[in-house]
C-alpha cells in the first residue's frame, strides 16, 4: 500500500476494536469475505459467516459489555498482506451477573486493502469461566 503511514494504521487498529466494544455493525466491513478467524485459543474459523457466528454467540451469552484497553501496538509491513499488526490487550468484561474482570490478551491481525484477512486472538480464558461458575 503506497502512502499509508504507521500512525494511519495505528490509528485504524484502535477504531477496529472500538466499533467491536460499541456493537457497531459496521465493524464486519472491516473483513474479507474468506477471512481466518480464531479466538480464546479455539478452533480456526474461515469466512465471514463463521465470523459473525462466533461474535453473536457472545453478544448472546453471560457476558454483558466488553472493553478493549490497547496497551501496545506494534506494526509490520509484509509482502503477502500489506500489514501484520500485533495488539497486546487487557479486555474488561462485564457479565450480566455484574462481576466484572480483566483477561490478557495478544491479537495478531493480518491486514489486506484495509480489509482483515486473518485475525487470530490468544487469551487466558480461565478467569472468564470462574466468573461464571461463581
Amino acid at each position: 500500500m503506497e502512502n499509508i503511514t504507521y500512525e494511519q494504521v495505528v490509528e485504524w487498529t484502535k477504531k477496529y476494536f472500538a466499533s467491536f466494544d460499541n456493537g457497531d455493525e459496521k465493524y464486519y466491513d472491516n473483513f474479507d469475505e474468506n477471512v481466518v478467524f480464531q479466538s480464546a485459543n479455539g478452533e480456526i474459523s474461515t469466512g465471514l459467516a463463521a465470523l459473525k457466528t462466533a461474535f453473536e454467540s457472545v453478544r448472546r451469552s453471560d457476558v454483558f459489555s466488553a472493553k478493549h484497553n490497547l496497551l501496545q501496538i506494534i506494526v509490520n509491513e509484509e509482502d503477502i498482506v500489506d500489514y501484520v499488526i500485533a495488539v497486546e490487550i487487557s479486555i474488561d468484561y462485564k457479565l450480566q451477573n455484574g462481576k466484572e474482570f480483566s483477561l490478557p490478551c495478544a491479537t495478531f491481525i493480518k491486514l489486506k486493502n484495509f480489509k482483515v484477512r486473518e485475525h487470530k486472538a490468544f487469551m487466558d480464558v480461565a478467569p472468564l469461566f470462574k466468573a461464571l461458575s461463581e
